[in-house]
């Protein structure tokens, strides 16, 4: 099963962080990147039905 770390480099390799805009909120903000992921949700903008 996949870990946080997993996901977390492979968006890396995808969107590399490193080219984000000074005001943006890059990378793993919260959690255990040893986490093991049993569901994911990938949305642009959060709001409570995407929370949901």
């Amino acid at each position: 099963m996949a870990v946080v770390g997993d996901i977390y480099n492979a968006l890396d390799a995808f969107c590399p962080f490193d080219v984000h805009e000074q005001w943006d909120n890059v990378g793993l903000l919260v959690g255990e990147s040893s986490a093991q992921v049993t569901r994911a949700a990938v949305v642009l903008d959060i709001t409570p039905y995407a929370v949901e």
